[in-house]
């Protein structure tokens, strides 16, 4: 979202942006309220209420303390994740039941230690042995702020798309048009995978 903030702060410095976490929000009824004029996140189809476009598409990865002991290794094998104790992040739905399904075939189990929602998040994984599953593009950014690392999961994880949707009743209202364009811009604008 920085990114997306400092294009139209540039551009357009009067529009004010209000973000919340989606979370815990029931997204649809606030867009047919007029709660809010758009949601970026990870929505599947919304049928006829909502217009939808895709913005990126990414892979999930584990995310740990940059002096973890599991680390060590560049590879964190499916057998030393279900070892560790695993954080879930509260505030963000991203379906990482993928996880537990293939560790259920390997007759192993992941054990949630935690939840918190995703600001506390970063410096509960500093600061504790714990692991959590984070989309790459999020990961990536984390690492780069914090003293953590990511690990590629052992099994090839399901394509997390992220969209924004709108109430089709917006379709051509110019401003709307125009934050659309400029977000879908700048989302192009960034490495895919």
């Amino acid at each position: 979202m920085g990114a997306v903030v400092a294009k139209v702060i540039k551009i357009a410095p009067h529009v004010t942006l209000d973000f919340r976490p989606s979370g815990t929000l029931d997204i649809p009824d606030m867009l047919d309220r007029a709660a809010i004029d758009l949601a970026i996140g990870s929505f599947s189809e919304q049928g006829e209420r909502f217009s939808r476009q895709q913005l990126l598409r990414d892979e999930f990865v584990a995310l740990l303390r940059k002096n973890h002991p599991a680390a060590s290794t560049r590879e964190l094998s499916i057998e030393a994740f279900a070892a560790l104790p695993q954080l879930e992040i509260s505030s963000v739905l991203h379906a990482t039941d993928f996880i537990d399904k293939v560790l259920d075939r390997r007759k192993l189990k992941r054990r949630i230690a935690l939840r918190a929602p995703f600001l506390s998040a970063v410096r509960i994984l500093a600061a504790s042995e714990t692991v959590a599953v984070f989309p790459r593009r999020i990961a990536e950014e984390l690492v780069r702020y914090r003293p953590l690392t990511m690990r590629p999961l052992w099994h090839s994880s399901p394509i997390i798309e992220t969209a924004m949707i709108w109430p089709r009743r917006l379709d051509d209202q110019p401003a709307h048009r125009w934050l659309r364009n400029t977000i879908a811009a700048v989302a192009s604008g960034l490495p895919v995978q």
